[in-house]
């Protein structure tokens, strides 16, 4: 199966440019093996939407859609039940990829996922030219840092009609991240990588421009020449003797969730975070490997808690053991969630949260809280 039509010229202006706009949703991360459940394909002409041709179709993959896969997408197995198997989609797509050069965000990893199928189809397959829609913002605006597809649209005053809440979550969690409160209070910026490519690329680049790139979620903080002062340093000498006691109750109540429990002064706002260890993968890609159907082991974290948030003040005075196990546990879900974490019982969640809430509700109102309140 190829091409009758030659690809444009490479002098061709991108005013003028024939092009497909592509979009695969698949069963997860792995390109050799995951499988396509749907195919959004957009004919255009520079910068004008063409009516036809384009292909907008749910595909049967012909495998089970793993359940962490439907949550980014939203597409199940009874969605794609009578849909037809991607062979016979592969020949109108590559009819409609001929003379043309296909964008995309992240393009590369649906052109080798199409790749691939076409190879288990028994089908011939071309890599048509491609520009990567975050690889050309970034070419053509110096200035715009954060490369997501969500960012980008905003710059260039792009409404994104449809899209996967994943995106959204995912950007809106790192912008929110108790992880960058100290950064924001001291106005040191912090490049926030949130597309599904963007961890194997940070695993590979450990340094730009002769600087080393540190991440802000994982190991203990160390902010060099940026730390308070010497007197500040005593003080955080003493809560940490003095939260020993406390650290340890809490470490007794999370046995078997968090490998380690300590003082953290990377936060000003949030009672607590989870950290991954330095050099070992990051909780969001053993994630990502969840969803792409990979068996791996879970990813050691430590719960880090700001000893002068109000929380955990309280948290210190409670001297009732059960209730104090419950307090912990909660903080130790709620720092899962605030990034973007799924909890493993969330039914649990809420039922220790609404015991504590029913416990405190005698107390005056302003000592009823709520997670991230």
């Amino acid at each position: 199966m190829a091409a009758n039509s030659r690809p444009p010229p490479s002098h061709t202006a991108l005013a003028a440019l024939p092009a497909i706009a592509l979009d695969l949703e698949t069963t997860g991360l792995d390109v050799a093996n995951d499988r396509i459940v749907q195919v959004g394909a957009v004919a255009m002409r520079g910068p004008v939407i063409l009516d036809a041709p384009r292909i907008d179709a749910r595909v049967d993959p012909e495998v089970p859609i793993p359940a962490a896969s439907t949550r980014i997408h939203g597409i199940t197995d009874s969605g794609v039940a009578g849909a037809p198997k991607l062979g016979e989609l592969l020949e109108p797509l590559v009819e409609m990829l001929a003379g043309r050069v296909v964008i995309g965000q992240s393009i590369r990893f649906d052109l080798a996922v199409l790749r691939h199928e076409a190879a288990r189809a028994g089908l011939s397959w071309y890599d048509p030219p491609a520009l990567d829609v975050a690889h050309l913002a970034g070419a053509l605006d110096r200035g715009l840092v954060d490369l997501g597809l969500e960012s980008v649209a905003n710059r260039y005053g792009v409404t994104i009609e449809e899209r996967h809440d994943a995106l959204g979550d995912s950007l809106a969690a790192a912008r929110n991240s108790p992880h960058l409160e100290i950064f924001r209070k001291k106005g040191i910026e912090v490049l926030l990588l949130h597309d599904r490519i963007d961890e194997w690329v940070a695993a590979h680049l450990t340094e730009f421009e002769g600087k080393p790139l540190q991440s802000v979620a994982k190991g203990d903080l160390d902010l060099g020449k940026l730390a308070d002062s010497e007197s500040d340093a005593e003080q955080k000498d003493k809560l940490e003797d003095e939260f020993k006691p406390v650290l340890e109750r809490i470490r007794k109540a999370l046995e078997g969730r968090a490998n380690e429990v300590r003082i953290t002064y990377r936060l000003t706002e949030s009672p607590a975070c989870l950290v991954g260890d330095k050099d070992g993968i990051s909780a969001n890609l053993e994630r990502m490997l969840r969803a792409a159907g990979q068996d791996v082991p879970n990813v050691p974290l430590a719960l880090e808690i700001n000893p002068t948030h109000p929380i955990v003040e309280r948290l210190k005075a409670e001297t009732d053991e059960t209730r104090f196990a419950d307090w912990s546990r909660i903080l130790f879900d709620q720092a899962l969630l605030a990034e973007g974490g799924k909890l493993d019982d969330p039914a649990a969640f809420v039922k220790r949260l609404n015991a504590l809430m029913l416990a405190l509700s005698g107390e005056p109102a302003a000592r009823i809280w709520t997670p991230g309140g």
